[in-house]
């Protein structure tokens, strides 16, 4: 199947728009979406309750206003009224109550953390909801407003068609609706008419999935494409100087990390102990890589340096420094854990451009680690692949170490990202600490916004002092463009909302 490209504007609307991205949701199904990838298809699809605008003031979706309980356990939606499905089936508090409980149905969707502390949903009426929490959560509207979290599917279009239908042919309330798609190929969708909001400029868009950094570069400047998600950063002072284009920079939601594993007591596949296990080997990892460099010359510096948060994090501790670049160290902390002569290791990355320059971040994190001693080889899996090795419960035999792409998130609860990630038995977590544990155990149980704040420091701290990671860098996505569109990206985030594409 072919996709043709090129934005036909028309007055005020776009005919059609061609964007590029460097990699595809393993998934339409919204219930099913792990990775800020699939955010490209969920945004503009599928509603929640409440959303985020583009400058991340919470505002009311699906639902249209909503009251807590004395105690804040019980939250009431009144929901929004001519509200259509893609197939044109009215939407009501059915539809909620079913996606709700489809959404925390742990064989459909894995990342129970993010919500343990939903406990139960009632239907008062057509078009009134109440869902109970377990505990108090002052930031659960923004929870529901995340892309990736609880979004309303049709219950009637879900019964009749089932799993495997659904994924074929996904059905929301959102602005776009889907058309088509070939697999690793693109994807199309087309303005939703009877949507009940604003309506964007777009008829049309086409995403087209193209992996490779130089090709994802120059489709833009050869016109074959309108707009490119996540434009390499290497090639982006040529295109800003190359004219009729332009670029906007937006700070992401997440940083790269080297997720290390902590928990092996072997080797893969040997008898030997794992020597990730000793933080000197994890501290030497964080000083033999120069991220200054990584960020300057790999990066063409679309990056910011961070120790563990950043400063829209809550818990974001400025005096928390990141290691500094220093191999002397590195190889001292290698020979007093007893590796003098250093040791072999392999990292797990990213081909495709689902993180921009992957392939060429993860050779250069490996040159480093080998200058030290730690002899890297690199082996680099497509996303899909990659996503399961990195799940403890589906791969017991993990890589060494790979890429961890995290996020604690400033309009999140903290305990989040830190409990995802670092939390002792968590899917995505390869580290161990009972004293990390605790902490997070008390933000979960804490109101009080500044002892929170105290709480995800002190996390952060354990996180950063027990070198359980080694942060690269915190995320600043391009969006590149021909000069004749406009696109405002949502703060903080890593998503194309189509509807904040419009005529220059």
């Amino acid at each position: 199947m072919s996709a043709p490209a090129f934005a036909q504007s028309a007055g005020k609307e776009i005919e059609k728009v061609t964007i590029a991205v460097g990699d595809e949701p393993p998934t339409f199904d919204a219930h099913k979406a792990v990775g800020a990838i699939a955010t490209y298809f969920t945004t503009n699809v599928y509603e929640g309750l409440t959303e985020f605008d583009t400058s991340n003031k919470l505002n009311p979706a699906l639902a249209t206003e909503w009251s807590v309980s004395g105690d804040g356990l019980a939250y009431e939606f009144k929901l929004r009224r001519n509200v259509k499905f893609h197939t044109g089936e009215p939407f009501t508090a059915k539809d909620v109550v079913f996606s709700f409980k489809r959404y925390r149905d742990p064989k459909v969707q894995p990342r129970q953390v993010t919500m343990e502390h939903l406990k139960d949903i009632e239907l008062v009426d057509d078009y009134t909801v109440r869902i109970i929490l377990s505990r108090i959560d002052p930031t659960f509207l923004n929870f529901l407003a995340h892309q990736m979290n609880l979004r309303i599917l049709s219950k009637d279009y879900y019964d009749k068609v089932g799993d495997a239908g659904f994924e074929k042919a996904p059905v929301g309330t959102g602005p776009y609706k889907f058309v088509r798609r070939a697999i690793k190929e693109f994807w199309e969708l087309e303005r939703f008419d009877d949507y009940w909001g604003a309506k964007p400029a777009a008829k049309r868009a086409i995403f087209r999935v193209i992996p490779e950094a130089v090709t994802l570069a120059s489709v833009l400047k050869t016109g074959e494409v309108d707009m490119v998600c996540d434009y390499p950063p290497v090639f982006i002072k040529d295109v800003e100087s190359a004219g009729g284009f332009r670029v906007i920079r937006n700070k992401g939601s997440n940083t790269i990390d080297i997720r290390i594993n902590c928990i092996r007591e072997t080797v893969p596949g040997g008898t030997g102990p794992n020597p990730y296990r000793d933080r000197r080997v994890r501290l030497a990892m964080n000083y033999a890589i120069d991220k200054d460099t990584l960020i300057k010359r790999v990066l063409n510096g679309n990056g910011d340096k961070v120790a563990i948060l950043f400063p829209e994090d809550i818990g974001y501790d400025p005096e928390l420094k990141p290691y500094p670049y220093d191999p002397k160290k590195a190889k001292e902390l290698l020979a007093e854990a007893g590796y003098p002569n250093g040791l072999d290791a392999t990292f797990y990355g990213l081909v495709g451009q689902r993180m921009p320059m992957s392939k060429e971040v993860g050779e250069v994190v490996a040159q480093y680690l080998t200058a030290v001693g730690i002899r890297t080889k690199v082996v680099n899996e497509e996303y899909g692949i990659w996503l399961k090795r990195s799940d403890r419960t589906q791969q017991p035999e993990l890589y060494p170490f790979g890429y961890g792409l995290t996020f604690v998130g400033g309009t999140f609860h903290s305990a989040f990202g830190l409990k995802y990630y670092g939390y002792s038995g968590m899917p995505n977590s390869w580290f161990e600490s009972k004293d990390y544990d605790a902490v997070v155990d008390q933000i979960y149980k804490t109101i009080d916004p500044k002892e929170v704040e105290q709480l995800a420091r002190k996390a952060a701290k354990i996180l950063h002092d027990e070198a359980g990671y080694v942060t690269l860098y915190r995320v600043v996505l391009a969006y590149a463009m021909k000069d004749s569109l406009q696109f405002t990206p949502t703060a903080i985030s890593n998503t194309v909302e189509l509807k904040n594409l419009r005529p220059a």
